[in-house]
């Protein structure tokens, strides 16, 4: 099963609360609008920031995994392959 990070966790607790909000205070637009706004600065400052946080890790892993690919081509270019060639004899 899947685990959320203790941050993530609580800024989806307090986005359920504020959707929650806007549902029971529906008939009153100012603040459905203010609860609204809530939502939208929660998405920018919480999950923003937490979605982001693997993206260094990804890219240096996709530069080691570059380099590593290089160093085989390197080598496979030293190496000479030999390649047999197996035919059946004709009966």
């Amino acid at each position: 099963m899947a685990t959320k990070l203790p941050g993530a966790r609580r800024a989806l607790d307090y986005m359920q609360a504020d959707l929650q909000d806007i549902i029971e205070h529906s008939h009153e637009p100012g603040l459905v609008e203010r609860l609204a706004r809530a939502c939208l600065r929660r998405l920018s400052e919480d999950f923003d920031p937490l979605l982001n946080r693997a993206a260094p890790a990804t890219e240096q892993r996709f530069e080691e995994l570059a380099q590593r690919i290089a160093v085989l081509e390197a080598e496979s270019a030293t190496r000479k392959v030999v390649q047999f060639d197996q035919r059946r004899k004709a009966e």
